[in-house]
């Protein structure tokens, strides 16, 4: 920051320096127009020439901000400018001797101010360290819940650094480094429950930073919350805590959502005074083009588009300012740009005038250089605020479907024109959409929207454009951006998308999808075609297992004349996605990265025909179930009045058969995140004997129904492992136990081991769990931990199940680099166990 203060003082300084030179020219002719009015002072005529150009220069000087010019220049020269309109407006008067008195007094007063020494009248801002606008500090000692919160920040290309106490934290701002954009401060730690709020106090009181603090906390009471305003807290959040509300109140404070600087067109003759207050909003952070000559303000306009237009009211060769605003405002493409006028202008009816040809304000000159900004700021913002309401969508704030048309019109023509066609379009369309309206509202549907649209912005260069092309679709424009690459970038944002946890209905969590077609400019002919392309690439995503990108690709062997089809109709090639590149992350998040060739058609292999089968089935079960017993609760709950004990009894069974249907819908969905790799795990430190313990319990009061016991026969009071992930491991325990349950006769006991031993990879941890059912047939061992397998098709339809929580478990145990088996023969108890490297030893990163 200081080096960027002495740079705008190097800049003043020369400003200055190019007054003071134009100064004295100025004084000079002064002085040879004060005598050329002096040699007509007996003539019939006067010299109105002369006058005028007088007029002119003193009207320049009496503008001249203070701090450049003394201001008893600037009030003299006002006074000269004054006394030479009433004499021209006068034509009787002219040959009056005592005005050409009061000029000459005047002139000569101007020119002895002018050469007095000036006072710096520009007040800068104390110094602020550099800031890292997408940087965060989060202060909370809950290591889970802080590691999970900055993953899913990430996402949003938020940078986050953890800190696990206040003590922390203050250290890291002492230092030289940047400073973060925001702190977000838990309010209770371990060593005291007030000390998020006094570490903000301290932060609050170190010179010179101004960081917005956010805090979060599990308190909601008002004496907390109104202590957190105390200390200064921009916000407060409640835990649990959703990272969309979270990443609103960030845009929010930290104006990430504005696109680009304020854009100011400044229209004045002076050169050196447009130069200066050019300089001065420029040092506000806003972008300025002067303007001198008005005669090319339409072009001039058209070039800049700028947010608002500042003009002084008298220029050069008879303009005037309010004839301009005027022509501005009577052109359908700038009628809505506002205009600040600056004058030396006092009378009250200039200024009506002025306002009533469409100027929005009259500033008087000479201007404080902090009230040019505020003013000038202000009427700026609410100006591109407005002009945002009719081109841009009202959720997303993304330019809506007419104005990213035009906008992609003006590119491709832009492009044609200068024989560059390396522009790119991508159309994204959110996956199973309506199902997620359906199952958690509309209003959780628009956060799906939100997050979307913020990934993009927050992704994608300044230069690209962004759009909400309708409903659940959007539409990304990439200059100077071949298909490939652009693809390379969409998959990117896709993955960080599908990572996201979004909320749900009530404490459910959550996660989308899109599916995304690109299409380039060298491909077709125009804008339309274009579209049209991107349309179809999206359809073959779309149909060939969503989540995916997709880059289209003509048919070669098409004739030149041939239409394409309509979008979004059938494409007889448009299932196949060929020469694709699969992608793979930490997190097992897969998608793919392919082109989409017309010519190229292939059948979809039987078993992912099935799979593609199951995820729709299982998605479209979710809707109605919901329904069904939304409306037997609502039946139970007496909402149709008193019911006999016989409907009572009936509902209840239809409530339990929901509850299991439910249940294998949900195992259905947990399969398929398994199978296409978007399901997320989150590794960190656990005590694992502890979720042992609780899914024990659990499962012992599930099987006491039956009579089933579940004893723990042999685990250490703490068992710590290094990597895991605990709500992945916890449905891995529920599934092992319940299946344990489930074949065990009534009266039976199921018996729980976790020890400590060594196998092939080393010393490791082993959890089994034995039952006393009828066992697994040797014929069958192979295929236990198939998807859709059960030993014995009746055992299904007596117990329940469709044989997929073996196979997740498999899954589960092997993301965590474990082994899972079996020991177990006909008519014989089975036992069912994993390992999992001891803590001892480090997990490898996978």
């Amino acid at each position: 920051m200081t080096d960027n203060i002495e740079i705008f003082r190097d800049k003043l300084g020369k400003v200055k320096e190019r007054f003071r030179a134009n100064l004295v020219e100025k004084i000079a002719r002064l002085r040879e127009l004060d005598a050329a009015l002096e040699r007509t002072a007996h003539s019939e005529r006067f010299n109105l020439d002369a006058a005028r150009e007088l007029r002119q220069i003193a009207h320049n000087l009496a503008g001249t901000p203070v701090g450049i010019a003394d201001p008893q220049m600037n009030h003299r020269s006002s006074l000269l400018e004054n006394l030479l309109n009433s004499v021209l407006n006068a034509p009787d008067i002219q040959r009056n001797e005592g005005y050409l008195a009061e000029i000459h007094e005047l002139v000569a007063s101007i020119e002895r101010f002018a050469n007095a020494p000036v006072a710096p009248d520009y007040e800068f801002s104390p110094p602020v360290r550099v800031r890292n606008s997408r940087g965060l500090f989060l202060v909370d000692d809950d290591r889970e819940f802080a590691a999970n919160l900055a993953d899913q920040l990430d996402h949003f290309g938020y940078e986050t650094t953890v800190f696990t106490n206040p003590e922390a934290m203050e250290a890291a701002l002492a230092t030289e480094g940047p400073r973060p954009a925001a702190i977000l401060m838990d309010i209770v730690f371990c060593e005291d429950d007030q000390a998020g709020l006094r570490s903000a106090t301290r932060v609050n009181n170190i010179p010179g930073e101004f960081i917005p603090l956010i805090f979060h906390s599990a308190r909601d009471d008002l004496a907390t919350r109104l202590a957190a305003i105390r200390a200064n807290g921009r916000a407060y959040l409640t835990k649990p805590m959703y990272v969309t509300a979270l990443v609103d109140r960030l845009d929010e404070l930290l104006g990430v959502i504005s696109d680009d600087p304020l854009r100011v067109m400044i229209v004045e003759d002076d050169e050196i005074l447009a130069s200066y207050y050019a300089l001065i909003l420029d040092q506000a952070g806003l972008s300025t083009q002067t303007l001198a000559n008005p005669a090319t303000i339409f072009d001039a306009l058209i070039d800049f588009r700028p947010d608002l237009i500042v003009m002084d009211q008298y220029l050069e060769e008879d303009y005037l300012g309010s004839d301009l605003a005027q022509a501005i405002g009577q052109h359908e493409q700038f009628f809505d740009i506002p205009v600040v006028f600056l004058s030396t202008e006092t009378s009250i009816d200039v200024h009506f005038n002025v306002l009533a040809a469409g100027g929005d304000i009259f500033l008087t000159k000479p201007l404080r250089p902090d009230h040019l900004v505020t003013v000038v700021t202000t009427k700026a913002e609410r100006s591109r605020k407005l002009h945002a309401l009719a081109i841009r969508d009202s959720l997303t704030r993304l330019l809506n479907h007419a104005a990213a048309k035009d906008e992609l019109t003006s590119l491709v023509a832009q492009a044609l024109r200068l024989e560059n066609k390396t522009i790119s379009v991508a159309l994204l369309d959110l996956d199973f959409f309506k199902s997620i309206n359906d199952t958690h509202g509309h209003a959780t549907g628009d956060r799906v929207l939100l997050a979307l649209a913020r990934i993009l912005k927050q992704r994608l260069r300044k230069s690209d454009v962004i759009a909400r092309y309708g409903g659940e679709e959007f539409l990304v424009i990439l200059p100077f951006t071949r298909a490939a690459a652009a693809a390379l970038v969409m998959d990117e944002i896709r993955e960080h998308f599908a990572s996201v946890e979004l909320a749900g209905k009530g404490a459910r969590r959550f996660r989308s999808s899109f599916s995304c077609g690109i299409a380039e400019l060298e491909q077709v002919p125009d804008a339309p075609a274009l579209l049209e392309a991107a349309d179809r690439a999206l359809y073959a995503a779309k149909a060939a297992g969503r989540n995916r990108v997709v880059i289209y690709s003509p048919r070669e062997t098409a004739p030149a004349d041939q239409t394409p089809a309509a979008p979004g109709s059938p494409d007889p090639g448009a299932d196949a996605t060929i020469h694709s590149k699969r992608l793979h992350d930490d997190a097992g998040s897969r998608g793919t990265v392919g082109n989409y060739d017309a010519s190229a058609a292939q059948p979809m292999p039987p078993d992912r025909l099935k799979d593609e089968f199951i995820s729709a089935v299982s998605h479209e079960l979710r809707t109605p179930l919901t329904g069904i017993r939304g409306a037997v609760g609502l039946l139970l709950g007496g909402a149709a009045g008193e019911l006999s004990e016989r409907a009572r009894e009936l509902l209840r069974v239809a409530e339990s058969q929901g509850e299991r249907l439910s249940g294998l819908v949900h195992d259905l969905l947990d399969m398929e995140q398994i199978e296409s790799g978007r399901m997320r795990y989150r590794f960190g430190s656990c005590d694992f004997a502890h979720l042992v313990r609780e899914a024990v319990h659990a499962a012992g009061e599930a099987g006491a129904a039956s009579g089933i016991s579940v004893e723990l026969t042999d685990a250490p009071e703490e068992l710590v492992l290094p990597r895991i992930d605990p709500v992945r491991i916890r449905k891995l325990l529920e599934n092992l136990l319940h299946n344990a349950v489930k074949f065990s006769p009534p009266g039976g006991t199921v018996t729980v081991q976790l020890t400590r031993g060594i196998n092939r990879d080393g010393r490791c941890v082993r959890f089994a769990v034995t039952d006393q059912g009828p066992g697994i047939p040797v014929e069958f061992h192979e295929r236990v931990f198939n998807k859709f397998f059960q030993a014995d098709g009746s055992a299904s339809r007596e117990r329940g199940g469709i044989g997929l929580g073996l196979s997740m478990c498999r899954a589960i145990v092997r993301r965590h680099g474990g082994r899972i088996g079996f020991n177990s023969q006909a008519n014989a108890p089975t036992t069912f166990y994993f390992e999992l490297r001891d803590a001892e030893f480090q997990l490898p990163e996978l």
